[in-house]
């Protein structure tokens, strides 16, 4: 099971069944992560931002996940 490096997935109480092993990706490399790359783009359009209410933000929301993925 492939995991990054939160705290929460770390501790001594935790144990895995025997058929799983963790491996943990290195910190700081959010290339690593696709949800990071999800993340990236909510915080760079919602900084200094605010809303009213919820459905203003749900609409911004809205608006992000159906934007197209930046070309590579």
């Amino acid at each position: 099971m492939i995991l990054d490096n939160g705290a929460f997935h770390k501790t001594k109480h935790l144990s895995w069944p025997l058929n799983v092993r963790p491996l943990f990706l290195p910190p700081y490399a959010p290339e690593l992560n696709p949800a990071e790359k999800v993340w990236w783009r909510f915080k760079r359009a919602y900084t200094n931002m605010t809303f009213e209410t919820l459905d203003q933000l749900s609409d911004f929301i809205a608006k992000q996940v159906h934007h197209q993925a930046p070309p590579r």
